[in-house]
This record gives C-alpha cells, sequence and structure tokens, in this order.
C-alpha cells in the first residue's frame, strides 16, 4: 500500500471487512481517515468498521459525517441501523425528513418495515409485497427475512442468491448473529471461498469450523 494514497486503504479495507477481519480493517480504514478526513466513502467505512467491531456510537458518528459529506447511500444506511436497533420512531423521523431524497416508494416501503417489525401480525404480508421484488434485490429479501425473525427463510434466500464481496459486508453487521451461527452458513462461506481463503491468511478470530460446519459470531 502507498503509505500517502487513501483509496488503496479504502479498497483494502472493504475487502477486509467483506472477509470477516474486522480488527485489522478498523485499523487500515482509520489510516485512510487520517489522510483523507472529509472523504465521504472513507467515513462511510470508518462507520462500518466501528459498527462490526461492536462500536454503534462511533458508527452512528461516522455515517452522519458521510452523510453530511454527500454520501449516496449514508441515508439508507442510517435508516437501517435504527431499524435494527429497534429505534423505530427515530426511523420514521429519518424516513419522513428524507422521503425527497430516499424517493416515495422507498419511502413507503421503509415504513412497512418498521410496522412489521413492530407487529409480527404483518410480517407476512410485508415479506408477500416485498418478494415480487426478490429478482431484483435478492440479498435485501434475504435480508429482510432475518431481520423480521424468518432466519431460516433468510439464510435459504442467500444459498440461493449469487452473494459478491460487497453483499458479504452485509452478513458481518449486527443483527445477523443468527446467520452466522446458522447451520448453513458454512455453504455461503465455501461458496464464496472464504474458508480456503481463511486457511491461507488465517481464520478471524470470531468463526471456527468443526467438520463441515463453519460458524461466526
Amino acid at each position: 500500500l502507498d503509505p500517502g494514497n487513501s483509496t488503496g486503504y479504502l479498497s483494502y479495507a472493504e475487502h477486509l471487512g467483506a472477509s470477516g477481519r474486522h480488527q485489522k480493517a478498523l485499523d487500515t480504514i482509520l489510516k485512510a481517515l487520517e489522510l483523507d478526513p472529509c472523504n465521504p466513502g472513507v467515513n462511510s467505512q470508518v462507520s462500518y468498521a466501528y459498527a462490526v467491531t461492536g462500536n454503534v456510537e462511533q458508527a452512528l458518528k461516522y455515517l452522519r459525517i458521510a452523510r453530511d459529506l454527500g454520501h449516496p447511500s449514508a441515508i439508507y444506511i442510517l435508516i437501517d441501523y435504527e431499524i435494527d436497533l429497534g429505534e423505530f420512531e427515530e426511523g420514521r423521523r429519518l424516513v419522513a425528513e428524507n422521503a425527497a431524497e430516499i424517493g416515495e416508494d422507498n419511502a413507503d416501503g421503509y415504513l412497512r418495515l418498521i410496522a412489521a417489525a413492530e407487529d409480527p401480525a404483518k410480517v407476512d404480508q410485508y415479506l408477500a409485497e416485498e418478494a415480487q421484488h426478490v429478482n431484483e434485490y435478492p440479498i435485501w429479501h434475504a435480508m429482510d427475512n432475518v431481520r423480521l425473525g424468518r432466519v431460516d427463510a433468510g439464510v435459504h434466500a442467500l444459498t440461493e442468491a449469487s452473494i459478491d464481496g460487497s453483499d458479504w459486508m452485509s452478513l458481518w453487521v449486527p443483527g445477523t448473529e443468527l446467520v452466522r451461527r446458522h447451520e448453513r452458513f458454512g455453504e455461503l462461506v465455501r461458496a464464496a471461498g472464504l474458508d480456503d481463503f481463511w486457511d491461507e491468511v488465517g481464520w478471524p478470530p470470531q468463526c471456527s469450523r468443526n467438520g463441515d460446519r463453519i460458524t461466526c459470531d
């Protein structure tokens, strides 16, 4: 890595984060932040690195900075964070205040997701409505199943989808622990070649292999 180039550190931190090597990803992205503190992409990745290492306060802080700097996805990630933290009223407030930015369809989808998260009786209807978009956004549909308590269905959807490097970042965030502890998680790991990669570079401390079963905390 070029010690004076934040882009290299950013790319490497994204790779580390997607492959589950979270502490090294945090150390790496903080170097990028030192070099380029006003880069929205760097601040967003700092937020992610703090989220997956358990520091929610810092994750929210840097995500808000990324948004203020113009990161186009920051508002969506911020709303997702609040929903996953169970802060439904804050989620609604963000949706209402940013409806013009995120669009009417997305705003409506978020409000229906929050309603389903609050009321289990609305889960089936929400998932059925969203299933029509499964081919367009398979990772989103899978993660909606997970966050609404349908972990088996979510993991099955993940095994059926084509999960690339950036999608893997979604599988390490808080709230997805049951996916990583699921008996079929090893299928996802092997399909991505992560087990072979970890054999070469070292397994993340949160992951273990017992026969064919691979789980991560």
